[in-house]
């Protein structure tokens, strides 16, 4: 089948004639009518036309024999189809010329759009009439270039997706080039089918599994492209963590860290912390912190979770001291003051022994 004809694609159909006037009185006669696609000086007998061609133009070479002074002509040019139909008429004016001038041309324009190749090629006739019946008609063939198939090609994100996972196919760098595509259809090789420029599928198996679409023109001509894609069976996180200090006192910010759990072939989105004292927490990053108010032995759980949503946990106890009272410790210079002489007093040999940090001093200098 032909293309269609389309006024995006630069085909039109037109009619260009040059009007020849002389100056004794009488009436216009139509000498000869001339198709071409390479205008008014081209040679005659041009009579086959591809859909391809820019233009095609139909010339018809008017002249008065014998002028009336006062009087213009109507001139019918009517465009008729393969199957018989008038598919275009126009009506121009052609003026009595107010001097002696060269011949001057009036061109009409016909654009056919949005019409089926098959219902435009084919032979058309185009027909030229002036007043008291001159007429002359000439025929044409039009062809439509022979259509060229469409080119099928997709892209597969992720490229090695595992089960269960979502994979995006995208057909979007197919193309025809003579026309358009109307349709994609795929077939995921695991039974599942589906159409659009950009599907999703996910594979319930892991394997390697032939994908296959096929792509349609506007004009029915296909083109299919093949890709193997392998589907992995997703693996489990692994869930470790660590804490600082590594013995606590009650009372004392705890800091754990699980940025040694790992996913293989993946990420792990969510971090269950249960902290053994009835708290439970879920965060996105690997690291939390936690304050136990009493001392004992704790057993804390973490639980890892991937992007598949696969799970590991891990369970360690964690030993939590009752907070032993820091040790206050006192310098002073000079050693032996004088009345009225400064004196620099200095606590810093002062600390907690059970590793916490002293967070105030308080100074009573009146004894």
């Amino acid at each position: 089948m032909g293309r269609s004809l389309a006024l995006t694609l630069g085909i039109f159909l037109s009619l260009c004639w040059p009007a020849f006037m002389g100056f004794a009185h009488g009436e216009p006669e139509i000498r000869e009518v001339i198709l071409t696609t390479q205008g008014c000086e081209a040679k005659r007998g041009t009579t086959s036309f591809s859909a391809t061609d820019s233009y095609i133009y139909c010339i018809a070479k008017v002249k008065v024999y014998r002028y009336a002074p006062r009087r213009s002509y109507d001139v019918i040019v009517e465009w008729y189809a393969p199957d018989g139909s008038l598919y275009f008429r126009e009506d121009f004016e052609l003026k009595r010329p107010t001097s002696i001038a060269p011949p001057y041309s009036i061109c009409s324009r016909l654009a056919v759009r949005g019409q089926r190749a098959a219902s435009l090629t084919g032979t058309w006739r185009v027909s030229v009439t002036v007043p008291f019946g001159d007429r002359k008609s000439v025929a044409f063939t039009l062809e439509a270039p022979e259509n060229s198939p469409p080119q099928a090609s997709f892209s597969i994100s992720p490229q090695q997706p595992l089960v269960g996972q979502p994979v995006t196919f995208n057909a979007g760098a197919s193309y025809d080039r003579d026309g358009y595509i109307r349709g994609y259809r795929w077939d995921f090789g695991d039974g599942g089918q589906g159409s659009g420029v950009i599907v999703t599928h996910s594979y319930s198996a892991p394997g390697s599994y032939r994908v296959v679409l096929t792509v349609e023109d506007d004009l029915g001509a296909t083109d299919t492209a093949v890709k193997t894609l392998h589907v992995k069976e997703n693996q489990p996180p692994v869930a470790r963590f660590s804490w600082s200090p590594s013995v606590a006192a009650a009372g004392q910010e705890v800091h754990f860290d699980a940025s040694s759990s790992k996913d293989p072939d993946g990420e792990i989105v969510a971090y269950t912390w249960r902290f053994g004292d009835g708290t439970v927490k879920t965060v996105s990053s690997p690291t939390v912190t936690h304050v136990y108010r009493e001392a004992g032995t704790y057993q804390v759980e973490l639980e890892v979770k991937d992007d598949q949503g696969a799970k590991d946990s891990v369970s360690l106890p964690i030993l939590v001291q009752p907070n032993i009272p820091p040790l206050a410790r006192l310098d002073w210079e000079p050693v032996r003051p004088n009345p009225g002489e400064p004196v620099t007093l200095d606590a810093a040999l002062s600390y907690d022994p059970d590793g916490g940090e002293i967070v105030e001093y308080r100074w009573d200098l009146n004894g």
